[in-house]
């Protein structure tokens, strides 16, 4: 029983240009109460502010209703599940020159899960909202023709209202360097590292290496890197409400 339609348009109009999107989704799943009914839409707006810069904004929603079967040895026939999606940027890029360029986005999302079981023995209502809102800036600098620089900088805050779980907030500042050398023509090696800085845990520094080697001749390319990564866990993962 699955269902799908979806429509896009884009097109371009002098300095101009947009993107259109939406789309409806729906299936009777393969257990009772398995079903899904899910809307979704977006569009994107961009405008040449000069030749070498330029504005661009973004918005995508989704809405789900699905039911939630519960396991095979415990169903749940009469759960069910809501949830809405939204999420809105604001993207500025320009160039100063051929060398040096500028990115500069502000975001926030916004999730919405709703959960009710009208089980007469175990009922459960339940509402969680968790709002993300952050910003950052990425700069790439041709320093020479083998040579390229990229920095940047991003600051964001997490805030969560639950009705099982409460209210929380969590920010995390972080900075970022990366060099990319060509070391003649078959060789590039990348280096960076990276630095978050979290509320809750604190600093951790995240360095990374990699490098792509062509054989001349033959076009194999060899790539190899190693590198760590920083990532907090998220408010689900600590305050889901999972019995």
């Amino acid at each position: 029983g699955y269902q799908s339609i979806a429509v896009a348009n884009g097109n371009k109009l002098d300095k101009f240009s947009y993107t259109l999107s939406a789309g409806k989704e729906k299936s009777d799943g393969f257990r009772t109460n398995s079903d899904q009914d899910k809307t979704i839409a977006g569009a994107k707006l961009g405008y040449e502010l000069t030749q070498d810069s330029s504005l661009e904004m973004s918005a995508d929603y989704l809405e789900k209703q699905i039911g939630v079967p519960g396991s095979l040895k415990y169903p749940s026939p009469l759960a069910r599940e809501w949830d809405r999606n939204s999420g809105a940027s604001l993207t500025y890029r320009t160039k100063f020159s051929k060398e040096l360029d500028l990115r500069l986005n502000a975001y926030e999302n916004r999730d919405t899960i709703i959960y009710k079981d009208s089980d007469p023995v175990f009922p459960q209502d339940s509402k969680h909202v968790g709002t993300t809102t952050g910003a950052e800036a990425q700069t790439n600098w041709m320093v020479n023709s083998w040579n390229q620089l990229s920095f940047g900088v991003e600051a964001k805050e997490d805030h969560l209202t639950s009705t099982d779980a409460g209210e929380h907030t969590a920010s995390l500042q972080s900075a970022y360097l990366q060099d990319e050398i060509s070391i003649g023509e078959p060789l590039i090696v990348v280096i960076g590292g990276r630095n978050d800085s979290h509320s809750v845990y604190g600093d951790k520094f995240s360095p990374r290496a990699s490098a792509r080697y062509l054989v001349a001749g033959t076009g194999t390319i060899i790539r190899a890197s190693a590198g760590e990564a920083f990532r907090a866990p998220t408010f689900n993962d600590l305050y889901w409400s999972d019995s």
